[in-house]
């Protein structure tokens, strides 16, 4: 996640947030950069493996973005 941040998002801004509540974990990140369009956007394999890493730990991944507004990534993963 933050490596797509690094070299695509040109944020100036980077929040990170982490919280385990009850039996579950969520990890979000937000940037201020340029997000995308997310009508417009094909699943590359970066998209791609970030949801198929979520998958394999049992977890959701969402993504929200909108063009020269950044993007939010949430990770939700329950725990044993």
């Amino acid at each position: 996640m933050l490596q797509n941040l690094v070299k695509h998002a040109q944020a100036t801004r980077v929040e990170i947030v982490m919280r385990e509540e009850r039996e579950s974990f969520w990890l979000e990140i937000s940037d201020n950069g340029l997000g995308f369009d997310e009508a417009n956007i094909t699943l590359g394999n970066g998209l791609k493996n970030m949801h198929h890493r979520a998958s394999r730990l049992g977890g959701v991944l969402e993504i929200e973005s909108k063009p020269q507004q950044g993007t939010r990534v949430k990770l939700t993963v329950k725990i044993p």
